[in-house]
């Protein structure tokens, strides 16, 4: 099912692989001691954020925790800031993460212990989960598409910024670490 959805890019859904033991490598690489000093004016820029946020308005902390939590994230993958409250980037993240705790119904039990299910056609009794995994899927290539082609833009205008991953040319995602692309 992960992979129906589009989440067979995600390190921690992999099983036991090649693949896996290559992520793993690269991970371990960019979260040693000494590579995660990089991030913390990150984690410090958007931890003030966070306190600002809860000085202004306190009856937003659930709002405040998530978007630190993402925006973390997003400016340490992508160099990309986002919104306080109501972020584009943040609601795609959240929608597609929403989908993929959703799919632990019992259809979807049934693709993952019979994975030749994944062969019916969506049409087929039984099936729905088909269209429930096309639309998460729909959900997960946006919420990956959207940052990259942001980055894209800004490498085409000439902006140096500081990526942990890329997308190769061939369409396939792969983590890869670049200071100045």
């Amino acid at each position: 099912m992960v992979d129906l959805m589009g989440w067979d890019f995600n390190s921690g859904l992999k099983p036991y692989g090649d693949e896996w033991r290559q992520h793993r490598r690269i991970l371990q690489h960019l979260f040693k001691r000494e590579e995660s000093l990089v991030y913390r004016s990150i984690q410090t820029r958007k931890v003030n954020d966070l306190l600002y946020g809860l000085l202004t308005t306190p009856e937003d902390f659930l709002a405040h925790v998530r978007t630190v939590a993402a925006a973390i994230v997003v400016s340490a993958m992508y160099d990309l800031d986002i919104e306080p409250k109501g972020d584009y980037f943040v609601g795609l993240a959240e929608a597609a993460v929403s989908k993929l705790s959703e799919s632990v119904f019992p259809g979807a039990l049934a693709v993952n212990a019979l994975p030749i299910l994944r062969f019916l056609p969506e049409w087929f009794p039984g099936a729905g989960f088909k269209r429930f995994a096309r639309g998460a899927k729909e959900l997960t290539d946006q919420m990956l598409a959207v940052p990259i082609e942001s980055v894209e833009k800004r490498i085409v205008y000439g902006w140096n910024i500081s990526l942990m991953c890329s997308c190769y040319p061939s369409g396939k995602r792969r983590l890869t670490r670049s200071r100045n692309v």
